[in-house]
């Protein structure tokens, strides 16, 4: 660890645990800071000309203040050209807070306190481990005037990060006291007798979604950062890959604490983009940090005698294994015969204050397997009062709560079961045949007088740019359009291939009755959009069913404006090629 000479403007270097008392900065970057090569280059005095020259100096003046002869700072101390010793950095920084005696945090951007919560500080990544890992953190404004401390400042800065007030006060009693009253390193505080005692202790007594939630608002300038700057507050180590982008980066991180922790709310997640239309999360672990933000309720650790140690959770490469209650999801939600088995898999932790109050997630039974699931409908999370109520926060922060005749929790039981990513299963599940890709092999269309149809969406989606190939499924569903009207090709993977051509009305009567059945489904204003957004909500739907209600292996007439009529029809049949079985689909529209 370097540390920067507060007197000489030097940097020293201390190797193991043997380091002097320091202070450490802690700031947002911005233009022309001070650099580790500036600093090695002691005897030109140009770097002190940089306007963030100041920033050190004022710094190392208030640390010579306060008796310290070292301070740290990030954007001198480390030498980022060596990948190895950044990584090792990031890797050791959250204990580097920790250790030191007092961290500065310079607000630049503000002078009143009032205005504190306003700051741009509380924004960024890197700054969350620094305002929860040093035992004495100080805030200054840009004028280098004290604007209070974490302590005194613990309730505001709490509403604005959302950060629990025990983490910011070290668990001990503060009551706005000045920060003296509450400090002592052998003996008991002043004011409460309690020890001092290191953040790190008290941050592992909260549980995975709060410690993800508490960085859900801030941003970095690299995408990786977002998962790196976390490493500290969740006692990670990890290899630092720049340019694997911010969802390889989430999801290593996730692993990682899964090999350490069988904290059920890791997936007390829900996906956040509001749009019913757009590709929904189908993994088993969350891509963003922004879907661990569930509106106003937030979730905590269910501790013992609540908390079941026997639930547990493990990582495999080949998806996850939880144990959990398991309940049926209620009847209400299991008319449609294609969602008989829609499960509920209550989690171990708590939905905000209440402790009887359960997060669950909505799982579908794979076929043919009792104890292989997949997740549905990750656009919200289910919370399970203690009044049999079931709440459902939807994407947008919206909440629906639902009421039941019958008690909610109906037969449940504790099950170990496997839980998949929906498009994994396909083709690793021992015994079962590999679901074969399709692909528009012609898309043919002649006489059309300027009428020409698009393709404009599908299920599952496209794996090319040119919308012609679509991943092994059990059934796909194309929609295409022009400016007058559109239709649906609807065909299935197994032996017996077949398809169906259906109009947007036949359509809309096929699907209108879906949203009833589907908890937090989007209004339904009968357009191709809303189509093929309940199609994507509804999941693998069994096709003999589905098609009894359709005209398959036939030709549909299309009446378009001014007498124009459109024949549509289709051939669809299975080619090998190296070894591969492919559905090739024929599309061919003409005017008569």
């Amino acid at each position: 660890m370097r540390l920067l000479n507060v007197a000489s403007f030097r940097l020293e270097e201390f190797i193991g645990e043997k380091r002097p008392r320091y202070a450490i900065l802690s700031h947002t970057w911005g233009d022309e800071e001070v650099l580790f090569q500036d600093i090695q280059n002691h005897e030109c005095s140009m770097w002190k000309q940089k306007r963030g020259f100041k920033k050190v100096e004022d710094s190392c003046r208030r640390a010579k203040l306060d008796r310290y002869e070292y301070i740290w700072i990030d954007t001198c101390c480390i030498d980022k050209s060596s990948s190895a010793e950044l990584s090792e950095a990031i890797n050791s920084m959250f204990a580097w807070y920790e250790s030191s005696c007092v961290c500065y945090a310079f607000i630049e951007d503000i002078q009143d306190p009032a205005d504190l919560p306003k700051s741009r500080w509380f924004t960024r990544g890197w700054t969350l481990q620094e305002l929860i890992a040093p035992h004495d953190v100080r805030f200054y404004s840009k004028s280098w005037e004290l604007l209070g401390d974490r302590y005194t400042l613990s309730s505001q800065i709490a509403e604005r990060t959302g950060i629990n007030i025990p983490v910011l006060t070290l668990n001990r009693i503060v009551n706005n006291a000045p920060r003296e009253q509450h400090t002592g390193w052998h003996s008991g505080c002043i004011g409460c007798g309690d020890r001092v005692r290191y953040t790190s202790n008290i941050v592992k007594n909260y549980c995975v979604a709060q410690k993800m939630n508490w960085a859900s608002s801030r941003q970095t300038t690299r995408a990786e950062d977002m998962a790196y700057c976390l490493l500290g507050i969740f006692g990670i180590h990890m290899t630092l890959i720049y340019g694997e982008g911010l969802e390889g980066a989430f999801r290593r991180l996730q692993e990682e604490i899964l090999k350490r922790s069988d904290d059920h709310s890791i997936l007390a997640w829900r996906d956040d983009s509001p749009d019913y239309s757009s590709v929904e999360n189908e993994d088993i672990l969350a891509t963003t940090l922004l879907q661990f933000r569930l509106g106003n309720d937030y979730v905590q650790s269910m501790q013992l005698p609540y908390g079941q140690p026997n639930r547990k959770l493990q990582m495999e490469s080949n998806g996850l294994f939880l144990t959990a209650i398991l309940c049926p999801a209620p009847p209400e939600w299991r008319r449609h015969p294609d969602n008989e088995t829609w499960t509920l898999a209550v989690l171990d932790c708590v939905m905000g204050n209440d402790l009887s109050s359960r997060p669950a997630l909505l799982l579908m039974k794979f076929p043919n397997d009792e104890n292989m699931f997949y997740r549905i409908h990750p656009k919200f999370v289910c919370i399970i009062e203690p009044s049999g109520d079931l709440r459902v926060i939807s994407s947008d922060g919206s909440e629906k709560i639902e009421y039941f005749d019958n008690p909610i929790l109906e037969n449940p039981s504790t099950e170990k079961i496997h839980i998949l990513p929906k498009r994994y299963y396909p083709t690793h599940i021992s015994g079962s045949e590999p679901l074969r890709p399709s692909r528009i092999s012609q898309f043919n269309q002649n006489n059309m007088d300027g009428f020409q149809y698009r393709i404009v969406d599908s299920v599952p989606q496209w794996t090319d740019s040119q919308h012609r190939t679509l991943p092994g499924e059990y059934s796909h569903m194309v929609a295409f359009e022009n400016e007058s009207s559109a239709f649906f090709l609807l065909w299935n993977n197994v032996r017996e291939l077949e398809y169906a051509i259906v109009s947007l009305v036949d359509m809309i009567r096929h699907l209108e009755d879906y949203p009833k059945y589907y908890p937090g489904s989007p209004p339904f204003n009968y357009t191709v959009a809303d189509i093929m957004a309940i199609r994507k909500m509804i999941g693998h739907v069994d096709f003999e069913k589905s098609f009894s209600t359709l005209v398959t292996n036939r030709p549909l007439i299309i009446y378009g404006p001014d007498s124009h009529r459109f024949e549509v029809s289709a051939n669809i049949k299975c080619t090998s090629f190296l070894g591969s079985n492919v559905i090739e689909v024929e599309v061919n529209i003409k005017g008569l």
